[in-house]
């Protein structure tokens, strides 16, 4: 039996950063860049008014004021989408609307409410402005040619405007992994199966699914096939041709030493088959001629712990991520929790935030079924094997693995 931060080891070791692919903007949020985006044009194209009112010479309006305006030349008005050919001379204005082109010869721009227009061509400013007001400078935002994001960046959703903003549809980024599994297993009944005497159905198999989408590769599921060893073989040659493929047993553990076993005989590069961790610790991985082949325990509070410490930084590093842990803090424990025995125990557990705390609840799960236990969680409390119990009050180390709540 390894420890779990050798076992993770092992599975990072084994897996790969997977090749580049061009894909459409739409699609490349949380994608890993993999390419440098340089700005092909400045953003703005061209000085643009950031009000509107009247493009201007700010020399033109020197001193004005309330007492004293200064009278200018109305030399016409700019829409939305049109250009000025015209050049303005000293005392000359030109109306436009926020976000239009100044004018060659301008170089700020007055609100509509420090002036007043006489008649078509006469306009009185009330109030004196200093070169650039109310204007972005050509390449203010973004200067062409400089680095606009570095490979390796996650994009977000914000990025996505500041790439359209360049003018790109289309980004280099690396691919996901495709992560195929299987529910092995007598007795188990398909998705909209009828309920039949002696058969059941499984959760894990479409929970498994969500996270796996969720993460950010893509789910291939390969259905169910029967416990027996000699007929698992051939669904599991299918599975091995993806970046990633899971066993994912039915409840009985014979189920899993099943697969394991019929793996070993099919060739693969076996690492490990117990971790020092709970829940979980009946778990296998190993290769496959670049395939990462996990066999899940058949509980299912325990397939998503593995799922969570081992297969999603598996899927995060083959995507280009360089953060594959998830975010952990420290909070104050309101119930108590127990470990030992020589391993790492992860426990599920709701966090709330209070007053700038973090508190944290162990989850019964003796109160409800798995599925309504994972649905409240949004943490793991974290116990390293050395310490076999914490109090109520004690402060804890917790993954946060949903979204956070306020007490």
């Amino acid at each position: 039996m390894i420890s779990v931060d050798r076992a993770l080891q092992m599975v990072l070791e084994s897996a790969g950063v997977l090749e580049e692919m061009e894909v459409p903007l739409l699609e490349a949020s949380h994608r890993v860049l993999a390419e440098d985006i340089v700005a092909p044009e400045n953003i703005p194209s061209s000085s643009i008014s950031t009000s509107d009112g009247y493009a201007l010479r700010a020399a033109a309006i020197k001193a004005a004021s309330s007492g004293s305006p200064v009278t200018l030349e109305l030399v016409g008005e700019l829409r939305n989408g049109e250009i000025w050919e015209e050049p303005l001379k000293g005392k000359q204005a030109l109306k436009l609307p926020t976000g239009a082109p100044l004018p060659e010869g301008a170089d700020s721009v007055v609100s509509v409410d420090d002036t007043v227009r006489e008649s078509t061509n006469r306009l009185k400013v009330y109030r004196e402005a200093q070169s650039g007001a109310n204007v972005k400078i050509k390449g203010e935002e973004i200067p062409q040619d400089s680095l606009v994001f570095q490979r390796g960046k996650v994009l977000g959703t914000t990025d996505m405007g500041t790439l359209a903003l360049l003018g790109v549809n289309k980004v280099k980024c690396y691919r996901p992994p495709r992560v195929s599994f299987i529910t092995s297993g007598d007795g188990i009944l398909p998705l909209g199966g009828k309920s039949e005497p002696g058969k059941h159905r499984l959760p894990n198999p479409f929970i498994i699914h969500s996270q796996i989408k969720e993460y950010g590769a893509h789910p291939v599921d390969l259905g169910i096939v029967s416990g027996v060893k000699e007929e698992m073989k051939p669904k599991f040659e299918e599975g091995l041709e993806h970046d990633i493929f899971i066993n994912l047993p039915g409840p009985s553990p014979a189920y899993f030493e099943s697969a394991r076993e019929a793996l070993n005989e099919m060739g693969i590069d076996l690492k490990f088959w117990k971790v020092g961790i709970r829940p979980g610790r009946s778990v296998f991985f190993g290769t496959f001629d670049g395939t990462l082949v996990f066999g899940l325990p058949p509980n299912l509070i325990s397939a998503v712990v593995i799922l969570e410490e081992f297969i999603r930084p598996a899927i995060l590093k083959m995507m280009g991520y360089q953060e594959l842990r998830h975010l952990i803090v420290t909070a104050e424990l309101e119930a108590e929790v127990k470990g030992g025995g020589g391993l790492t125990h992860f426990i599920l557990a709701e966090v709330k935030i209070k007053e700038g705390t973090f508190l944290v609840c162990p989850i019964n799960l003796s109160d409800g079924n798995a599925g309504e236990s994972l649905g409240q969680a949004n943490g793991l409390v974290v116990l390293p094997p050395e310490i076999p119990y914490l109090r109520a009050g004690d402060r804890v180390k917790v993954q946060i693995i949903g979204s956070l709540r306020t007490a």
